[in-house]
């Protein structure tokens, strides 16, 4: 396993968890009426245990990042992150 890839301690994880505003995430999902897979939006207790897992996954260095349900969960050599996203746009920027 590579130097970026070593497993993140569960106390970052938990303080990311502790930072992170899930009341807020299920304020807009409810706005947005944005179901997920069960065909209802998510309880704050739901998105916790998802964001739970997302982290934990990536802190584990089994990956870079992954997310599902507009939740991402990404690290890289300096940071562990969680994210909610309602928008992306994206763009190939080679010329081919």
């Amino acid at each position: 396993m590579s130097e970026e890839y070593e497993k993140i301690s569960d106390e970052v994880v938990e303080q990311v968890l502790r930072d992170f505003d899930f009341e807020k995430i299920k304020r807009v999902m409810d706005f947005l009426n944005w179901k997920w897979s069960d065909g209802k939006v998510p309880t704050v207790t739901q998105i916790f245990f998802v964001a739970r897992g997302l982290l934990m996954k990536v802190a584990s260095g089994e990956c870079w990042g992954t997310g599902t349900g507009g939740l991402y969960a990404i690290r890289n050599t300096e940071q562990l992150s969680l994210r909610f996203h309602a928008e992306d746009s994206m763009a190939s920027i080679s010329e081919e």
